[in-house]
């Protein structure tokens, strides 16, 4: 059960929507709990529920077509306060990126870096340009990854200070150990003052059998590196029923953070997120307040 307090706004920075007959999921598996629709309506008791006054609803497929349909969603749902969407950063036009940016709702870009055959692709000189072109335009980059692509991440983000950066589910770390690789990649983007990180898909990441020790030492290393100003929280869900319910992953969160302040428990569980994505009018619009 959340034993939060009432008072303490909440917004999952990291979830996903999709209707599954869309067939634009590659990586969707052929049966288990993903294979159905997650709509608006199948989310609104579950945050009732955990305090959850809205969400980042971010991309699950690389298409634009994907990110439109987001996007319409987002129209209809105003606990939906951002959306992190997909556009193709090498395509020199930039058309789709600039069309798409013209929607408020739209927050920021998402490629989906850890399914990309090529591990410095984000060094490409057209990833490059795209990328500057994305901070030009006001949105922010979602770093999905696993720790081999921090290296050539930091290397180009390095040279786009201007571009606000998130690390997507801590890079995805193997739980069972600290990889030194891992600390010195987090360490180096860490350094960057426009890079943040996402305390996000934990569970999925461990796999069944997960317990809440498993993530100290992992935690304990990002609460140094980036401090609770720099992380937000984010449920993953619905990628996270696989191994556990969301009552479950919020309840988890509660108990990882319960020894911090207030006002970090805020950043982490509204504060970041609301400051990164830049959702004030949205959340005001709910009737909640930032503090």
């Amino acid at each position: 059960m959340v034993t939060a307090s009432a008072s303490l706004l909440r917004i999952d920075a990291h979830q996903h929507f999709w209707r599954a007959s869309r067939a634009d999921y590659p990586w969707m598996p052929a049966d288990g709990p993903l294979t159905k629709d997650y709509l608006p309506e199948d989310l609104r008791a579950l945050n009732a529920a955990a305090r959850i006054a809205g969400s980042v609803l971010v991309q699950a497929s690389p298409t634009v077509n994907e990110t439109e349909y987001l996007l319409g969603m987002a129209e209809a749902a105003p606990e939906i306060l951002g959306v992190v969407g997909w556009c193709d950063l090498e395509d020199r036009s930039s058309a789709d990126l600039e069309r798409l940016a013209g929607n408020p709702k739209l927050v920021g870009i998402r490629p989906m870096i850890q399914d990309i055959e090529d591990d410095a692709w984000i060094t490409r000189d057209a990833v490059i340009r795209g990328l500057k072109h994305s901070a030009s335009l006001g949105l922010t980059f979602d770093l999905l990854c696993y720790p081999r692509h921090l290296g050539y991440a930091f290397d180009v983000l390095r040279e786009i200070p201007e571009l606000p950066v998130v690390i997507n589910h801590l890079a995805k770390p193997d739980y069972s150990h600290i990889d030194e690789d891992w600390v010195t990649g987090m360490a180096a983007l860490a350094e960057l003052p426009n890079t943040y990180s996402k305390i996000a898909g934990l569970v999925s990441e461990a796999g069944p059998g997960w317990r809440s020790v498993d993530f100290h030492r992992h935690l304990d290393t990002v609460y140094e590196l980036f401090g609770p100003s720099r992380l937000m929280i984010g449920t993953d869900w619905p990628v996270s029923r696989v191994v556990a319910s969301h009552e479950d992953v919020v309840a988890l969160y509660d108990t990882l953070i319960s020894e911090l302040s207030v006002a970090e428990k805020s950043d982490l569980w509204a504060g970041t997120a609301n400051r990164f994505y830049g959702l004030g009018h949205e959340v005001c619009a709910l009737g909640n307040v930032v503090r």
